[in-house]
């Protein structure tokens, strides 16, 4: 819901909608596959047969890496890099039921996901022999106790140390279905702190085996990459948040004008607090071993952590407990499901006017020259006026009149014969010299930045009159002069 916001908005780029409308479709289909599990799951306890295979010849090759490459926003979210070990030539074709390979190594790969730390590394193994194929998963997550391990691959069944609270808990159970269907074997090893390695054979008649494998190679997938990026020059916001989809979307709102962090809960977050400088926090309350509520009471405690603005939004009925908060003018709550809209306003709230107070103030208020450098003292009063309410996007007509003493229509007159231009295309015109002063000067290290301390919240918009008014987009301009940011 919320990329389709960000689409019908179209406060986004427009090489983005393509994107988003990936995404929002990637999105439907984890949802209708984890619909079609809970309805194969009802299917087998009602007849207790599996589903009869429906097997189609494809690229065995081209299928695996393509599944992978479906995790590509969960693993660079996380930092997690996926290292595939394969034998499969290129050119084989294997005839399979190939939805039924895909809930395989889609609730394999999710679960290494889920339960790996970040910056962790994945190993899949996904080989071809005499007997047919054998797959590994090994995750470098929080493991399972022995205890736990004869249980795993039953219905319903979810480990005690299981922090992550998401799924049904059918996963694993159709897994082992799948795999017992076509006479293979499927177990464990793991030990807790340590990960788990999940082994599969998969037999194949030797018949079909012809040209099924050549010389094993490593495929490496979602490596992070270095970049120029300084951290301590633009606005960094931390996200707290347990659940991959809400973080992806987040991060997708946040990666324009700031820079990310991310903790997957409370006690995490704390840890990054203690090394990082954040303008603001936005946290999720429902979280494993410490909530956004518990977070936010241990930042109150000390001084330096409880004026960093806090931003909790959470879909459970909570208001009972946000009494303790209400007096706390660092502390906005939001419920879920918000829009787009609703968070920027709330962040805006926080940030935009921080960035104004300590910036945009202290913006030596120069005359702008409008009209062949004669400037009366009527548009001097004007020019004041609208700098000194720059970031103002409501910014109107009669309350710039009003303020230097005149009517509406009286304003637009004289405006109008001193400068040719309407009182709109003088704000407009202001605001872009201004933006242009501080890309300049590269007084901001960020294009969101600047537009908020200019009054302009529409990237599209900003970047459209910009480039019009001075033949250059923003984002060229800002690489100009402030070349240690990265756009």
């Amino acid at each position: 819901m919320g990329y389709l916001e960000l689409i019908k908005t179209n406060a986004v780029k427009p090489h983005k909608i393509l994107e988003y409308v990936d995404i929002t479709q990637a999105v439907n289909k984890n949802l209708s596959r984890n619909l079609d599990d809970l309805l194969t799951f009802i299917k087998l306890e009602n007849t207790n047969k599996s589903s009869i295979d429906k097997p189609t010849d494809r690229n065995l090759l081209a299928f695996v890496t393509q599944e992978i490459k479906k995790f590509e926003y969960a693993c660079v979210t996380k930092n997690i890099s996926i290292y595939l070990e394969t034998n499969i030539h290129p050119d084989y074709s294997l005839n399979l039921d190939y939805s039924k390979l895909e809930k395989v190594l889609n609730n394999l790969v999710v679960n290494a996901i889920k339960f790996s730390k970040v910056g962790k590394e994945i190993h899949i193994h996904f080989t071809m022999n005499e007997d047919g194929i054998n797959l590994v998963v090994q995750d470098q997550g929080e493991g399972i106790a022995l205890e736990s391990q004869d249980n795993i691959f039953k219905r319903f069944y979810q480990a005690e140390n299981n922090t992550n609270s998401s799924g049904f808990g059918i996963g694993l159970f159709l897994v082992k279905n799948i795999i017992t269907s076509w006479n293979g074997s499927i177990s464990i090893e793991s030990a807790l702190g340590e990960g788990a390695t999940f082994t599969i054979h998969i037999p194949i008649p030797s018949d079909v085996l012809d040209g099924a494998y050549s010389a094993t190679q490593e495929l490496v997938y979602f490596e992070e990459e270095e970049t120029a990026f300084a951290e301590n020059t633009v606005l960094k916001i931390l996200v707290v948040e347990d659940q991959l989809e809400m973080i992806n979307y987040l991060s997708h709102i946040f990666a324009v004008n700031y820079y990310c962090d991310f903790a997957y809960n409370g006690k995490e977050a704390l840890e990054r607090i203690q090394k990082n400088k954040y303008a603001l926090i936005v946290s999720d309350y429902k979280m494993p071993v410490m909530d956004g509520i518990e977070l936010k009471t241990i930042l109150d405690k000390n001084p330096d952590t409880a004026a960093i603005p806090f931003i909790l939004n959470s879909a459970s009925p909570i208001e009972d407990k946000l009494a303790v908060f209400e007096q706390n003018k660092f502390f906005r709550f939001i419920k879920k499901p918000f829009t787009n809209r609703d968070l920027t306003a709330a962040i805006n709230h926080f940030i935009g006017c921080k960035i104004n107070e300590n910036k945009l103030i202290h913006t030596e208020k120069e005359t702008v020259d409008i009209k062949d450098k004669e400037v009366s003292s009527f548009l001097e009063a004007v020019n004041a006026y609208i700098l000194a309410n720059l970031d103002n996007d409501k910014l109107r007509v009669d309350d710039i009149a009003r303020q230097i003493g005149y009517s509406k229509k009286h304003f637009v007159t004289m405006l109008n014969d001193c400068t040719n231009l309407n009182p709109s295309k003088i704000i407009l015109e202001i605001r872009m010299l201004k933006a242009y002063e501080f890309f300049k000067i590269a007084k901001y290290q960020s294009i969101g930045e600047v537009m908020y301390a200019v009054g302009i919240l529409s990237r599209p918009y900003f970047t459209k009159v910009f480039k019009k008014r001075f033949g250059m987009n923003p984002g060229e301009m800002l690489r100009d002069n402030s070349k240690k940011v990265k756009y």
